[in-house]
């Protein structure tokens, strides 16, 4: 008989270093270091096996520099869903040019860029050189709430495990499900959600493939299994 796979404490639960091993940190990086740079700092500092950064700051820009960390790093499809915003600040050393409206509608519309090579870390360290201090639950924060923006379909612990196992989610398995945060439309065809238990553990990314309110049948197909 096969033993059914232990879920994760719930968020408010968990201890540091279950915190580390599936957690995010919001950094505001500065100016001089890449994000390939930064990454390596917060993996190394904290003492995690993996990080990864989602999205990509150059060395001369500052930001928002959300760092994923352990198991985490399952997340970063999460990045790519949803709209973002930039706030450029230009400096001139002279008098702007004649032509500036013009210069600057180049850079409206869709444009394609160049992704880098290297847009997340991935390394092996010493697993004794980890440094858990107490501050580090100031700094961290459980991974979930690098899902907040997506919508939420609340899973039994049961159908949990079985996704644990590969399984898709069914029906009967969904106990309710809810918009992202300040969206009010339905969850439509297709859309990324993110399934938890009743505790807010996290269990999956997943497509909607079927009418969450159906009375059988898979519902949600599997995108990353986050236990």
């Amino acid at each position: 008989m096969t033993e059914s796979p232990r879920l994760r404490e719930s968020p408010d639960n968990r201890s540091l270093a279950d915190i580390c091993n599936f957690g995010v940190v919001n950094l505001d990086k500065p100016v001089g270091p890449s994000a390939h740079q930064v990454s390596a700092w917060v993996r190394d500092l904290i003492g995690v096996e993996r990080a990864a950064h989602a999205g990509t700051l150059d060395p001369k820009v500052t930001g928002c520099l959300p760092i994923l960390l352990g198991e985490a790093t399952r997340l970063a499809p999460v990045f790519l869903e949803g709209t973002k915003e930039y706030l450029a600040v230009l400096e001139f050393h002279g008098p702007p040019p004649s032509d500036l409206s013009m210069i600057i509608e180049t850079f409206e519309g869709t444009i394609y860029q160049k992704p880098p090579r290297k847009s997340a870390v991935s390394r092996h360290i010493d697993p004794n050189s980890t440094s858990p201090t107490d501050h580090l639950r100031n700094v961290i924060s459980p991974a979930e709430r690098a899902l907040q923006h997506l919508p939420t379909v609340i899973i039994a612990p049961s159908a949990a495990a079985e996704v644990a196992m590969g399984a898709p989610v069914y029906a009967p398995g969904v106990i309710e499900f809810d918009s992202a945060a300040g969206n009010t439309h339905d969850i439509t065809d297709s859309a990324l959600v993110s399934c938890h238990t009743p505790d807010e553990t996290a269990v999956c990314l997943g497509r909607v493939s079927g009418p969450l309110d159906a009375e059988s049948g898979e519902v949600i197909s599997l995108e990353r299994v986050l236990v």
